[in-house]
């Protein structure tokens, strides 16, 4: 067993009786309560205020921000988007998402969504637009330049390899820019318009 050398072990009582004093001094005046407490709050703000600019730094360093708005809660198609399921954040100009929609009023969503879902012009559109029927499913499909004859509410087919694969569906949303088109298919359909889609076989065909 090892013993502390003389020295220090007085050196170790004479503080530990220090602290002892001190606590006890605080303990019997509630003018030095009062004093330490002040002490630990200007302490405790310190150090919030440091954390504050610090994060500022970070995101200063990221660039400018844009905003976005994120899904909060679970919804189906044909829920309207208010600040009870939606939320406004901002991220990073250059992480930014070219679809994502800049306000929230009288939209809609056009498919089920999760939380942490960003709004776009793919997942909603205006509550007086179409939405995804009850029993079928929406999937994103690229149009080619045909996307920029189409609308929401227009009626298609899809077609690969020359053969129907969904005759009827219906285009609920269009991003023209990208070509891309968001379709409703019968729920026993999904698959394999999925599947054409994801090797580039699917195409659009106007019905009417």
């Amino acid at each position: 067993m090892h013993f502390l050398p003389p020295r220090v072990t007085k050196a170790v009582s004479r503080a530990s009786s220090g602290i002892s004093s001190t606590l006890n001094a605080v303990a019997r005046s509630p003018r030095l309560q009062i004093l330490v407490l002040a002490c630990g709050v200007t302490l405790l703000a310190t150090a919030l205020l440091a954390d504050h600019h610090r994060i500022e730094a970070e995101l200063d360093a990221l660039g400018d921000q844009v905003e976005i708005f994120v899904v909060t809660s679970e919804l189906d198609a044909g829920d309207s988007l208010d600040p009870t399921n939606v939320m406004q954040t901002f991220i990073p100009r250059r992480f930014g998402i070219a679809t994502a929609v800049d306000g929230i009023t009288g939209l809609v969503a056009t498919h089920p969504l999760v939380p942490g879902d960003v709004l776009t012009t793919s997942n909603t559109s205006h509550g007086d637009e179409t939405i995804i029927p009850d029993g079928w499913r929406g999937l994103t499909i690229d149009a080619g330049p045909l996307a920029e004859r189409l609308s929401p509410g227009a009626i298609v087919d899809v077609m690969a390899n020359g053969t129907f694969l969904v005759e009827g569906a219906l285009v609920v949303d269009v991003v023209n820019d990208a070509h891309s088109v968001l379709i409703a298919v019968p729920q026993d359909r999904v698959v394999v318009v999925a599947d054409a889609a994801s090797v580039g076989l699917a195409v659009l065909a106007i019905a009417n």
